[in-house]
């Protein structure tokens, strides 16, 4: 105790405080040497992260050009089209005239005429629909000179289909030259596949087209139809099953994605033919639908980068000079740090003892029982343990020594409550690991109370662990949440305007009795109760006088029928009585017609009017009745009382009187 005093009043602290601020200045030397490795790591990833970003910068530029190149090359293809059309119209207006010059039309004449066309136009495969005095009509075809004969409504088809082309009639003939839209994509696709063959781009950049045959993939979804670069396939199929030199499947990743948007960026790997060396390729693809086209750019990742280490070298430099500022500016600011540590270390110790001054007052007044026990295989120990803990567990905190987990103890818990408690204490195996259980105790005054116990594992040391366990007594918690959800229970069962039961309570009341009845052998009531005229209450003396009606056959209904009873909605109830004859049932609704007769009095009146209302009841018995049945049978006989007259009952019975 003196050498304790001595070095309090020699440093102004106590020995545990002067130990700690030691063990921070060894820290803090810790600190400067992971400051400088940290220093040195992040001057590196600024380094990586600079180049990482010129290559992203050039990768967005590439991504543009691309986009752009495809792009320009639709543009082409919509371009070639038109023209193609413009000057194939020019050219069938030309044969027409000159057909038109010859004076007299025949059959060998256009012939001729489209035998000229073949060797002074373009070569379009034209197509000839010529029509004779006697109303046949003559197809041409001058890609294969094929002759045949059409019904009107086919030619007229097959010329209104036609993109480009020209009719004339001579006298009682007429002649129609058109080309189709597949002669013109054909002499369109071959003029873009020479443009394309022709046409020079930045780097190694070039257009390849593939075609699609199958959208939804497989063996031979395309064919490769243009590749500047390696003409010898074009006209190879192409299979999603394909994969690259790593394993993807790069046909299915770009037909995937053109389908979702039409278009995609992706890459792939392949073999370079001088040293076999794996190189990746980034690609931009995207659809023509006209030609079913997906027409592509690409471009190796080697030369999109190659541009962006020459920037990130220039930069190199600058970040270097940058990194020795902000080392110099952490540096002062550590040292800022550490001073401030160094004069808040002193006021450690007395902010901790407040502390655990504030934590003891309130572990002495929790309203939870805690108890802090180290178990081992020798036994158990309780560190610690609050007043609420004795109470709960009925500890005198005299025999604390004497306590044993494995023990009847005074609270509830039985031998075998306590086993399945120590057990899940040692069940725990990863520190501040918890589980929680509730168990049904028995106090020493013999009322029975739930007890909620949650055990967390806070330290383990070799075979030993050191546990937390609170004990609280929920038991006014769950009689309240079991009061809340029966009151919730009973007022969805129920009608909110009458009190009695609601339309699918009811109804399944009603299935419930017909199964019961199956069980039995009894008989059963169904009935269905409408109040007559229903309308007329509100119209004559306002909704809520009929409001008022409603309620009062509801009373009178639950009053004297000996069974169930509910509204099915509206002006409408339903009802069951189970093991009734049918004289006592008719018994029953003589006295129900009565009392709805008597009626009500209006509101504010001393008016009484009558609440009449139509009945109807089936009635049966044995041991496969029928939901649906019984209901149907009670509607027919509701069905017999209004074709009576309402105000009355009817009862379709399949029983004897005598039960």
């Amino acid at each position: 105790m003196s050498k304790e005093k001595d070095i309090k009043e020699k440093y102004g602290i106590d020995n545990e405080t002067r130990i700690y601020m030691a063990n921070m200045k060894k820290i803090q030397l810790c600190v400067w040497a992971i400051v400088v490795v940290l220093l040195l790591f992040f001057i590196r990833t600024i380094m990586y992260e600079n180049a990482k970003g010129m290559k992203e910068v050039a990768l967005a530029e590439v991504r543009e050009a691309m986009e752009e190149t495809v792009h320009n090359t639709k543009m082409h293809i919509d371009s070639v089209s038109l023209r193609v059309q413009d000057q194939a119209m020019v050219d069938i207006m030309d044969l027409m005239q000159q057909i038109e010059s010859n004076g007299v039309i025949s059959l060998n004449q256009v012939l001729k005429c489209m035998q000229v066309c073949d060797e002074n136009y373009i070569g379009y495969a034209l197509e000839v629909l010529y029509r004779e005095n006697n109303g046949e009509i003559i197809y041409v075809s001058a890609f294969d000179r094929d002759i045949s004969s059409l019904s009107y409504h086919n030619a007229k088809m097959l010329f209104e289909r036609s993109p480009v082309g020209d009719y004339k009639e001579f006298g009682d003939k007429s002649i129609a030259i058109f080309i189709s839209q597949e002669n013109l994509d054909t002499f369109v696709k071959e003029e873009m596949r020479n443009y394309l063959h022709s046409e020079q781009y930045d780097g190694n950049q070039y257009i390849w087209v593939n075609e699609i045959i199958d959208m939804n993939g497989g063996m031979n979804y395309a064919v490769r139809k243009i590749h500047p670069s390696m003409p010898e396939l074009e006209g190879e199929f192409l299979s999603t099953y394909e994969e690259d030199a790593v394993g993807n499947h790069p046909y299915k990743e770009e037909l995937n994605g053109i389908k979702k948007e039409g278009k995609i960026f992706h890459s792939y790997y392949f073999k370079n033919k001088l040293d076999d060396e794996v190189t990746e390729k980034y690609s931009y693809a995207e659809y023509y639908e006209p030609f079913k086209w997906i027409i592509a750019t690409g471009e190796t990742l080697e030369d999109v980068y190659a541009h962006s280490e020459s920037i990130s070298e220039r930069n190199m430099n600058y970040l270097m000079a940058l990194m020795l500022v902000l080392f110099s500016v952490f540096a002062v600011t550590y040292w800022l740090i550490t001073k401030l540590l160094d004069e808040q270390a002193y006021r450690f110790k007395k902010r901790i003892l407040a502390q655990s001054e504030i934590l003891e007052d309130m572990y002495t007044t929790m309203a939870v029982g805690l108890i802090r026990v180290k178990i081992a295989p020798e036994g158990v120990d309780i560190l610690k343990i609050n007043p609420r803990g004795l109470e709960l567990l009925g500890i005198n905190h005299k025999d604390i020594d004497k306590f044993k987990m494995r023990e009847h103890i005074k609270f509830s818990l039985s031998l075998e409550e306590a086993e399945a408690i120590t057990n899940l204490c040692w069940s725990l195996n990863e520190q501040w690991e918890s589980c929680i259980s509730e168990y049904n105790v028995k106090s020493a005054d013999g009322s029975i109370a739930i007890l909620n116990v949650r055990i967390t594992l806070v330290e383990i040391q070799g075979d030993s662990k050191t546990l937390q366990i609170i004990y609280q007594d929920v038991t006014e918690e769950r009689k309240q949440q079991e009061m809340v959800i029966s009151e919730a229970e009973e007022k969805a069962t129920l009608d909110l305007m009458t009190g009695i039961k609601n339309k699918q309570s009811i109804t399944e009341i009603l299935q419930a009795r017909i199964e019961e009845v199956n069980q039995s052998h009894e008989s059963i009531a169904i009935g269905f109760v409408d109040i007559d005229d229903f309308r007329d209450y509100n119209t004559n003396y306002g909704h809520l006088q009929g409001d008022e009606v409603i309620k009062s056959v509801a009373s009178i209904l639950s009053e004297l029928i000996p069974g169930d009873v509910g509204r099915m909605g509206g002006d409408e109830f339903a009802f069951c009585v189970v093991n009734v004859t049918s004289e006592q049932m008719e018994d029953v609704l003589q006295r129900i017609r009565e009392r709805l007769n008597e009626g009500i009095v209006l509101m504010d009146t001393d008016t009484r009017i009558p609440t009449p209302c139509s009945i109807g009841v089936a009635i049966d018995k044995g041991k496969d009745l029928n939901y649906e049945e019984m209901v149907a049978k009670a509607d027919e006989a509701m069905y017999v009382v209004k074709e009576k007259g309402k105000n009355t009952h009817h009862i379709v019975s399949n029983i004897n009187n005598s039960l």
